[in-house]
């Protein structure tokens, strides 16, 4: 019943956004049905990947890793190399559990709280290469000539320097400690073609969002290949997610106005950085704007994932004490530098 707790706030969003203003057929249709529906396929994609255990070699690679630290880079690494292309949400759902089974069977739990605060990080700062690197991205990218490859390439590399300096700070001198638990680990049942099915399918969905192609004719081809030849992931899409971001849409857009970047920073860190690029009209600005802004606090969909994932571990405030002040500092860096 609590998955459904950010439907229903969205749902009232919504009603008390059409009793102050009353929609209209053209804002109905200006929202962003191709982000929307865009959003919709990478979710499909991603349920036939994480069903054919697609991300188990991550975990096996992870589980080999000799040093603490080397097993913290790379599940970073592996977070950051994914965002851009199934959305740093998904990402961060990807891998953090596989950070915490390969900590747990390594006796090194008393690293999950940082190693998922890193994860997170770095889900949403790989989520700046890309209009399918992040939910804000794909809205403020859909009818825009904007190319958040252009724009947040230096931005990306800046805040991949900083977080990694971060890193190694963390761990002092446990920066040398050893793993000495490599558990074997048995290859899953899977479907090795329908998991490179579902790959090629989020790389053309990529390239929909990036306008080679349009979204309505992605959307068609998708459905219809998915139908012939893996109709099955259509029962294990997590639509919740899809109806709060219509239902959100609604709810904004029709207040969507002019903002400079620091607005739109605020607006970021506080209500989310989904939340402003709704309500705000797309610029360069707001684009990097948004981007800070899906770092520092806990606003942000990765930030969230974490923060759910070290409550398992009853670990919430040391996990709170790792990510907030060096994302903090990384998203004020990003707004104050002239990039």
């Amino acid at each position: 019943m609590r998955k459904w707790i950010p439907v229903a706030a969205a749902a009232i969003a919504a009603i008390i956004s059409a009793i102050i203003k009353h929609p209209t057929g053209e804002m109905i249709v200006s929202m962003p049905w191709g982000s929307l529906f865009t959003i919709l396929m990478i979710s499909a994609c991603y349920s036939g990947l994480k069903r054919e255990n697609a991300f188990f070699s991550i975990r096996r690679a992870a589980s080999s890793a000799d040093s603490v630290f080397g097993m913290l880079s790379f599940l970073v690494l592996s977070a950051a190399v994914l965002a851009p292309f199934i959305t740093s949400y998904l990402a961060a759902l990807a891998i953090m559990p596989i950070a915490s089974g390969v900590l747990k069977d390594a006796e090194k739990d008393e690293y999950i709280p940082r190693t998922l605060a890193f994860i997170a990080a770095g889900a949403a700062i790989g989520g700046f290469l890309l209009p399918t690197g992040s939910f804000h991205n794909l809205f403020i990218s859909e009818g825009t000539e904007l190319s958040s490859i252009s724009v947040m390439a230096l931005p990306a590399l800046i805040a991949v320097v900083l977080l990694f300096a971060f890193m190694a700070a963390s761990m002092g001198k446990s920066i040398r400690s050893k793993i000495y638990i490599h558990p074997e680990l048995e290859d899953p049942e899977r479907n090795r073609s329908l998991m490179i099915f579902h790959g090629c399918l989020v790389f053309v969905v990529m390239l929909s969002s990036m306008g080679i192609f349009t979204w309505l004719d992605i959307l068609i081809f998708t459905v219809i290949l998915t139908l012939l030849f893996d109709r099955s992931v259509y029962k294990e899409i997590d639509y919740r997610m899809f109806l709060f971001l219509v239902l959100l849409s609604f709810a904004l857009t029709n207040f969507r106005t002019e903002m400079s970047g620091w607005i739109a920073y605020i607006v970021s860190e506080i209500f989310g950085s989904t939340a402003a690029s709704l309500i705000a009209v797309p610029s360069e600005a707001v684009m990097k704007a948004v981007n800070a802004g899906s770092l520092g606090l806990l606003a942000s969909f990765p930030a969230a994932i974490g923060l759910i994932e070290a409550r398992k571990t009853g670990k919430a405030k040391e996990y709170c004490l790792w990510y907030i002040p060096p994302t903090l500092i990384i998203s004020i860096v990003l707004m104050i530098l002239p990039i």
